[in-house]
């Protein structure tokens, strides 16, 4: 398996709209720089990158269910990224 030496960090702002609030947009859509892009075309990292969205969709759900709504922005990518390691997501 072949492990990138410096991996590309991605924001959490790179696949949220300034035009709508909480909409996540995941995969190559995203908002990066043209040296940024090349990282993020390939297939399994648009795959990272929908996981992770759809990790913050269903956390921003059980805000919603729990009666205390949290837009995507505010979300804690503390608690994203301790959901992504659980289900043996690769983020470091």
């Amino acid at each position: 398996m072949f492990l990138q030496k410096n991996p590309v960090t991605l924001s959490t702002k790179r696949v949220m709209t300034t035009i709508i609030d909480n909409v996540i947009v995941a995969g190559r859509p995203i908002s990066v720089t043209h040296v940024a892009r090349s990282a993020i075309r390939i297939l399994t990292t648009c795959a990272a990158i929908g996981h992770a969205a759809g990790v913050a969709a269903g956390i921003a759900i059980q805000t919603v269910q729990q009666g205390s709504p949290v837009a995507f922005k505010d979300l804690s990518v503390g608690e994203i990224q301790a959901l992504l390691r659980q289900q043996i997501a690769i983020l470091d």
